[in-house]
């Protein structure tokens, strides 16, 4: 086992890769109350079809969601009870291009552990749990469909993306999800049983020596399996179905989603210098302490902060803006307005200064909260990279690449979408 002294965030790693291929990642504090477990496996919502074994198994919508609720199944009962028993409190998640597994325990660590990774290696599908899963699901979506924020994202994603499997929702569609059966259940987990896909990471008070022991006996009684599986998300174009898109919703207050469309990065450490750089960008330009959004709040187009988000994504990486408000029509415009102006109209160097350190501030306390480190680092993990990586990465961003990267967004695609209520009084 490897142990690093990340020196800059005073952390204590811990690294091993077991001969079955399993990816082991520890970050020890002994401070920690509650120590946080998780496996992950690059396998996602947006994974529409599985290399493996020489064919090609060809998935519909909502499988990834589907195999994870099943997985948990098992010929004594749902394994979620097994680590209840033991005082464990489990729970999974599947995301656009990832699946994680985790736990969070005060003892019995290692058991949950084990239990975990006998979660993954056994697969109990039949006929009437699959049928009992899709009910379930589709009451999932039907809920889905009464969610505002849910609805409205997945319209926008109908606009802004052409063939992208983001644009459809994670639990899949009423359709997709009749088509899945045991048999091809059964072909995914194949494919996905395989030490090598997954990574484990343990964040909190972790007695080093009793660790070692543990993964002495994964070695011992985990097997080496070659690979033969390969996943990829499909790519989409740089441009945008459609621009601008109004829709009437069963909603109380107007709101404004901005799609905006970013391209690919060959590292991802330059992403996520990208996704730092933008972040200041927005923060200088509509943040509570903008001159934007002072503005907006006295002329009464805005109540509220301005929310936008940047979502990772192979293929289709993207900001969103969302903001409430009557005056949906001029900020529209406003916002149009607002990711084409001159950077230096809102943006000095005093500025950049003073918002790069708030946020690598608020990066470096995240280090304290040992759930949130443990899901930040596996994510990251799977994407080749650490979460240390990322933030030396912040640390080294400039005031020119703020610049350089905020110039892009002049000549980024992008999809305005309004939902306003269906029986409006005109506000505007």
């Amino acid at each position: 086992m490897t142990h690093q002294w990340i020196k800059n965030y005073d952390e204590h790693v811990y690294t091993y890769i077991t001969k079955s291929g399993l990816k082991v990642i520890a970050i020890k504090n002994d401070q920690a109350h509650t120590t946080y477990a998780g496996i992950g496996i690059p396998f996602g919502s947006c994974h529409l079809n599985i290399d493996y074994n020489n064919h090609r198994i060809e998935l519909p919508f909502g499988l990834a969601h589907f195999y994870e609720h099943k997985i948990f199944a098992s010929h004594s009962g749902d394994m979620f009870s097994k680590f209840v028993e033991l005082g464990l409190d489990p729970n999974a998640m599947t995301t656009y291009d990832a699946m994680i597994y985790y736990f969070s325990a005060t003892k019995d660590l290692y058991k949950g552990i084990d239990l975990l990774l006998e979660t993954l290696d056994h697969a109990y599908f039949t006929d009437e749990n699959i049928l009992n899963e899709s009910q379930i699901i589709q009451e999932e979506i039907n809920m889905d469909l009464d969610d505002t924020m849910t609805v409205l994202y997945q319209k926008l994603y109908e606009n802004l993306f052409h063939v992208h499997p983001i644009k459809h929702d994670i639990l899949g569609t009423s359709e997709s999800i009749k088509k899945i059966h045991k048999e091809l259940l059964l072909d995914v987990h194949q494919a996905l049983n395989n030490d090598q896909l997954r990574t484990l990471v343990i964040s909190g008070n972790i007695e080093i020596s009793t660790l070692e022991q543990y993964l002495t006996s994964l070695d011992e009684k985990r097997h080496y399996k070659q690979l033969q599986t390969s996943m990829k998300i499909k790519e989409d174009k740089m441009d945008v179905i459609k621009s601008f898109d109004l829709i009437d919703m069963d909603i109380s207050i107007p709101r404004v989603l901005f799609g905006i469309k970013f391209p690919d990065f060959t590292s991802e450490i330059d992403y996520h210098k990208m996704q730092f750089s933008m972040y200041i960008a927005l923060h200088a330009l509509m943040g509570d302490s903008s001159f934007l959004h002072e503005k907006w709040i006295d002329n009464g187009y805005i109540n509220q902060s301005i929310q936008f988000h940047m979502t990772h994504v192979a293929g289709a990486n993207h900001l969103t803006i969302h903001i409430q408000t009557h005056a949906y029509e001029t900020m529209s415009q406003e916002l149009q307005n607002a990711i084409k102006k001159d950077v230096s109209t809102y943006l000095n160097k005093k500025i950049f200064l003073r918002i790069k350190k708030l946020m690598i501030a608020s990066n470096i306390l995240s280090l304290d909260q040992h759930e949130s480190k443990m899901f930040n680092t596996l994510r990251m993990s799977l994407k080749g990279i650490s979460i240390y990586d990322v933030m030396d990465a912040m640390n080294t961003v400039t005031f020119e690449d703020v610049v350089y990267f905020a110039n892009m967004l002049k000549n980024l695609s992008y999809s305005i979408l309004i939902a306003k209520p269906t029986k409006l009084a005109e506000f505007n």
